[in-house]
Order: C-alpha cells, then sequence, then structure tokens
C-alpha cells in the first residue's frame, strides 16, 4: 500500500471515529496535557491505535 492509500486509510478511520462532528484540525495530546481539551466546544477523544499512525514514544 502507498503513502497516499496509508493516509486515506488513516483520514477515514478518524472521520468514522470522530462520530457526527466533521474534523477540519487534529490536536493530539498525551496524558499528561488531556485537561487542555476541557475548554473545547466540540471534541472527540480518538484511541492513539489508528492505522498508519505510528507508535507512541512514551
Amino acid at each position: 500500500m502507498g503513502l497516499y492509500e496509508q493516509v486515506q486509510e488513516t483520514a477515514r478511520t478518524i472521520r468514522d471515529r470522530a462520530g457526527s462532528l466533521s474534523p477540519r484540525v487534529g490536536i493530539i495530546l498525551g496524558s499528561g496535557l488531556v485537561d487542555c481539551a476541557d475548554g473545547f466546544e466540540h471534541k472527540a477523544v480518538i484511541s492513539y491505535t489508528v492505522a498508519h499512525a505510528g507508535a507512541s514514544k512514551a
């Protein structure tokens, strides 16, 4: 699978997991920064296990 196809698959997974939201921006927060998202009006919490997203460095 080429890079373009990997990016498309990853984007499709994120859209599916976002539910009714239509994401235009994504912010990746580690467990130490999760409180930063408390002020967001619209948010979706998506597990980091997304195809082709790479492994956590923690």
